[in-house]
């Protein structure tokens, strides 16, 4: 004879089930207990890819393109899905899902599915947002499994890199992203990828609290340039005391050595993004003891002095740009307009 045993649709994949057998035959009562392992499917999302073959075919969703987003899932429990059907979602206003539901049927136990999405940025997305998928997995008897996405659109506007000890510019470099209504991400280490920032604003800090750049550092960096990255560096000590390194010749910069003076004012070179610009200063140690030259084609853009003592170097190499500074962002104090961080920073990035 067999006994019919119905299991419930949510039991646990390799649940131990407990089971007693009671024998009866009117003068005693006989008792068996054994155990049955359960088998149940559990539905999984691994890994995601991104195709944009039909783009610009750099690996990413880039404003205004339409690219595939490969989903991986699996089932590793021990007993087959039936019905399996993937949905993938985006609440953010900026991504359109245009193929949301994919079905894969049968999975069996220990088996993989690989789904394909089809979405697109809308053009005006910023670059550097960060958009969430959510992978919604459901198949018969309730079996459900979920997971998200994030990934950036395009890039970001610029990473604020902050290896100043004493963080004297990177917070107010952040303000001034914030009032020009960009996006910007700020840290103390370079990541593992730079290709996802138009431009990088280093900081390495002031006397007696600098950071002198390593050569591993400076490695990446150059590499970034190389491969069209943007630069804003600065640092008093990186141009002159410092070792120099195969970054500092990729700004076109050479220094002077020259008496103490003070920074006192700021002022805008003629013909230049910063033409009328004046600013005040107020910084901790506001001294130096040389200033820098720009190697043509580079050009000066900041001084100490209306007419000399250049602060700040811009530099069009062609397939990357640079700004070398000896002066720091956040010492500069806001006059009338064009004389603010807020303007200053927008014709940077315009640069």
């Amino acid at each position: 004879d067999a006994f019919t045993v119905d299991v419930a649709d949510n039991i646990t994949d390799g649940q131990m089930v407990s089971l007693q057998v009671t024998i009866d035959d009117g003068d005693s009562t006989w008792y068996s207990d054994f155990y049955i392992q359960a088998h149940a499917p559990v539905l999984e999302f691994i890994s995601y890819n991104i195709n944009d073959e039909e783009g610009n075919n750099n690996g990413r969703i880039d404003p205004g393109e339409t690219a595939d987003i490969h989903v991986n899932i699996a089932n590793n429990g021990t007993s087959s899905a039936s019905g399996v059907e993937t949905v993938l979602s985006c609440i953010d206003s900026w991504i359109t899902v245009n193929s949301s539901s994919q079905i894969s049927g049968i999975i069996n136990a220990q088996e993989n599915s690989e789904l394909v999405f089809n979405v697109t940025a809308d053009p005006w997305t910023p670059g550097g947002f960060n958009a969430t998928f959510s992978v919604d997995i459901q198949a018969d008897h309730g079996r459900t499994g979920n997971g998200l996405i994030t990934c950036v659109i395009g890039q970001y506007t610029a990473l604020v890199l902050d290896l100043d000890p004493n963080n004297n510019s990177a917070p107010l470099i952040m303000n001034a992203f914030g009032d020009v209504n960009l996006i910007a991400e700020y840290t103390n280490s370079i990541p593992s990828d730079l290709s996802i920032y138009k431009s990088i604003f280093l900081c390495l800090g002031i006397y007696y609290s600098s950071h002198e750049l390593t050569d591993s550092e400076t490695g990446i960096l150059a590499d970034y340039l190389e491969n069209g990255g943007n630069i804003y560096m600065e640092g008093r000590l990186t141009w002159f005391g410092d070792d120099q390194t195969i970054l500092h010749p990729m700004f076109n910069i050479n220094t002077e050595e020259s008496e103490w003076y003070e920074y006192e004012k700021i002022y805008g070179t003629a013909g230049t993004m910063t033409e009328t610009m004046d600013f005040g200063y107020e910084m901790i140690n506001p001294y130096n003891n040389h200033f820098l030259h720009a190697v043509s084609p580079a050009y000066e853009i900041l001084t100490a002095n209306d007419d000399s003592r250049a602060l700040m170097v811009a530099y069009d190499a062609g397939d990357y740009k640079t700004v070398g500074s000896a002066m720091e962002f956040g010492g500069l104090v806001d006059g009338e307009f064009p004389s603010t961080k807020k303007e200053l920073l927008s014709r940077i990035l315009e640069f």
